[in-house]
């Protein structure tokens, strides 16, 4: 399954740099500073002792500056607000305050009359505890680009709780976000595909695509290169998150192709 928007729980959903930022509010030659917005939250299904609850935690980093780092901070921001939860001209502390107050609403508004019927009926399920978490880590793997990875986890009943791992990467000179159009040639799109099928055989020691769907991967998509990767000092690694080429069993799968196998497919320098 293909995402152009990263998920968010119950809404629709989707990082330290020739700069260096090397810990939080520690400063860079460029003046800018990671930060952590955080916030822990708990919500109460009825006012009853021992009633049904959800958990929220959020720790989220940013990026500040001062003088002529400004404007690739904010632009940074801005896309991690945007990309998270689609939220547009707030602070990263703003973004994830609305959020957890509209996902304890909606936790609320639609499943507290479940809940009742069920109460009602002398009927318990485990699916009213539920939880949302979302952390990031950052890296400076390769010089000037700052990785912004996020790690989602929620439950909201079902099965199971769903894991992602989301990534974004950013220009630290101008606080871009690289998508694989800047930083690959045109055309590049059927042969990294192929490179990627490859990396996936050897990965699992498939000897081809029907070993492959045997397994379980890629039967219901082709292979494709998404928009969830991160660009490493000597290779770009992409991510799959559960569902997206692969059965949730099969968790997370994650492809490395090394600079020297993209080579042709990456600008002269």
């Amino acid at each position: 399954m293909k995402t152009n928007k990263m998920l968010t729980g119950m809404m629709a959903w989707g990082f330290p740099l020739l700069l260096s930022l090397i810990s939080c509010s520690e400063k860079s030659s460029s003046e800018l500073t990671l930060q952590q917005a955080t916030l822990h939250k708990q919500v109460t299904l009825t006012n009853e002792e021992n009633a049904p609850h959800c958990e929220i935690d959020m720790k989220l980093h940013y990026v500040t500056a001062n003088g002529k780092g400004a404007a690739a901070a904010k632009a940074i921001n801005d896309t991690i607000i945007d990309r998270l939860f689609f939220m547009q001209q707030l602070t990263v502390q703003e973004a994830i305050d609305s959020f957890a107050n509209q996902y304890s609403r909606d936790y609320v508004s639609n499943l507290l009359p479940l809940y009742q019927e069920n109460k009602a009926k002398n009927e318990q399920f485990p699916w009213y505890e539920c939880y949302y978490n979302m952390s990031s880590d950052t890296r400076q793997d390769k010089s000037g680009t700052l990785n912004y990875i996020v790690e989602l986890e929620y439950f909201e009943g079902g099965a199971h709780g769903v894991n992602q791992k989301l990534a974004m990467n950013f220009d630290t000179n101008t606080g871009q976000l690289l998508t694989l159009n800047d930083l690959l040639v045109p055309g590049y799109e059927k042969r990294l595909n192929d490179l990627l099928l490859k990396a996936l055989m050897e990965k699992t020691k498939a000897a081809n695509t029907e070993q492959l769907n045997e397994m379980g991967y890629l039967v219901a998509t082709e292979i494709y290169a998404p928009e969830n990767y991160i660009v490493g000092k000597d290779s770009i690694t992409f991510i799959y998150n559960p569902y997206e080429i692969a059965p949730y069993a099969m968790g997370k799968t994650e492809l490395s192709l090394g600079y020297d196998e993209l080579k042709e497919l990456m600008p002269a320098e």
